[in-house]
């Protein structure tokens, strides 16, 4: 159960980092729908920013969305 509750003060600690005013456009290109979705590409482009916009996106509450 420790190792749950790091991953959670995590999420948490991640959801409410500071975030960029502008939306990443290839957002509402990627189909969430599917069961597996790869973010490939140099350090520094933007995936971590687009997977904190598609978490925000979603509008669930905190305990509902797992960043890990």
């Amino acid at each position: 159960m420790e190792i749950f509750d790091k991953l959670f003060y995590y999420s948490i600690t991640f959801f409410h980092s500071p975030q960029t005013t502008y939306q990443r456009s290839i957002l509402t290109k990627i189909d969430f729908s599917q069961k597996m979705i790869a973010l490939v590409g140099a350090k520094g482009v933007g995936k971590t920013t687009l997977l904190h916009q598609y978490m925000e996106s979603l509008d669930l509450g905190l305990k509902e969305v797992l960043y890990g």
